[in-house]
């Protein structure tokens, strides 16, 4: 499987397409996706750069991606019948799952939905990671704003609170 990765932490000059062994479920909670679409954050590079290394959970090679739209071909024995074979989904996935800019990918199913008709794709991979950051920037301006003077918010990813 080709998947985009790092042999040792670097910046992203350091990454290359490696064939790779594909991704199985190994979790009666896990769900396979064989991806249709895949985004890099700047939280990927950071990472890939070598940014918690000493904690984060992975070895080298380091692939890269958390955010992934595909199609469901595998799931484990308790994962709900909600989500099934065949199914078109979108994920966030967590740390030790990393590595959406691949062929396939494993993603827990808590961490797993079903993908907006009305988004395409590529619009899909793009939302999980940055929609997570904009909730919780609205959760936390939310407990600042109601003891503040004035709060100006705008659409680029700071907020100023005045």
């Amino acid at each position: 499987m080709r998947s985009l990765a790092t042999k040792q932490y670097s910046k992203s000059d350091g990454f290359e397409i490696l064939d790779l062994p594909q991704p199985e479920v190994k979790n009666p909670d896990d769900v396979l996706i064989k991806v249709k679409a895949a985004s890099i954050n700047p939280i990927d590079l950071h990472v890939a750069n070598g940014l918690g290394k000493g904690y984060i959970p992975g070895s080298l090679p380091f692939k890269i991606g958390y955010d992934v739209c595909g199609t469901v071909v595998a799931t484990g024995s308790e994962v709900s019948s909600n989500i099934k074979q065949g199914d078109e989904v979108w994920a966030r996935v967590p740390e030790q799952y990393r590595g959406t800019v691949s062929e396939y990918v494993v993603s827990p199913a808590y961490a797993t939905a079903h993908t907006p008709s009305s988004l395409s794709h590529l619009e899909s991979a793009s939302m999980p990671l940055v929609s997570l950051t904009a909730l919780q920037v609205l959760d936390k301006a939310n407990d600042i704003i109601e003891g503040a003077s004035r709060a100006k918010l705008s659409t680029s990813p700071q907020g100023c609170l005045e």
